[in-house]
């Protein structure tokens, strides 16, 4: 990881004890990516645009630390809306995502 990823992947050691709970705790995860959580800049391809959302780089954290686990049932992202996607960006982001999900 590099130190451009490290500084906008932040997520807190609190945050990542939480993740690491819930997938101790659960036999089956059914993790979904609800597009409009990130932030409209990067994603202006949703039906409900968050203004101060989350930076794409902090949800690949995120998932990276779910999706690996054994307990993952499936994979989806959910809410984009094409009709209002600016230049494609919110696509482009979405195949990011999957591509990094399949790596």
């Amino acid at each position: 990881m590099s130190l451009a990823d490290e500084l906008l992947s932040h997520v807190s050691p609190t945050i990542k004890d939480m993740i690491e709970r819930f997938v101790h705790e659960h036999d089956v995860i059914m993790f979904t990516i609800c597009m409009d959580v990130i932030d409209s800049a990067f994603a202006p391809g949703v039906s409900a645009p968050a203004v101060l959302g989350l930076y794409p780089h902090t949800v690949l954290e995120l998932a990276k630390r779910i999706i690996p686990s054994d307990k993952v049932s499936s994979v989806s992202i959910a809410e984009m809306n094409p009709t209002y996607d600016a230049d494609n960006r919110t696509a482009k982001l979405v195949a990011n995502l999957v591509h990094h999900f399949l790596k």
